[in-house]
């Protein structure tokens, strides 16, 4: 196996594993597909210029970091159409949108989610 190999498989096992340690468990609901629980990684720090849509109200934003990987994450996303049910950082659940890839690799998607 190589160190790339290992990275990859250390990144889904160690910070995306389920011991909620780094991760959380959030729904996961792709375009067209059927809602499934997977482990992300959630930064939910406030990010800086917030968004503002037409009636200049702000979107909270936050960052997201999922496995590329058919079972423990996502191998596709389709920003218009895929949601993702998460608890944001005063405790209520929301349902976001990812808004931007900011970027990805074989191993990991790091997105920019908005609600």
């Amino acid at each position: 196996m190589t160190f790339k190999d290992d990275l990859l498989t250390d990144a889904r096992d160690v910070f995306l594993g389920g011991n909620d340690e780094f991760d959380e468990s959030v729904s996961y609901t792709p375009s067209g597909e059927s809602a499934r629980s997977i482990n992300v990684l959630l930064v939910k720090d406030v990010i800086e210029p917030g968004k503002e849509n037409k009636r200049l109200t702000l979107h909270n934003q936050a960052e997201m970091y999922i496995a590329n990987h058919a079972t423990d994450g996502v191998t596709s996303i389709n920003k218009t159409s895929d949601r993702v049910a998460i608890t944001d950082r005063d405790g209520n659940a929301q349902t976001a949108r990812i808004v931007n890839i900011i970027s990805s690799d074989d191993g990991i998607w790091h997105v920019l989610i908005e609600w």
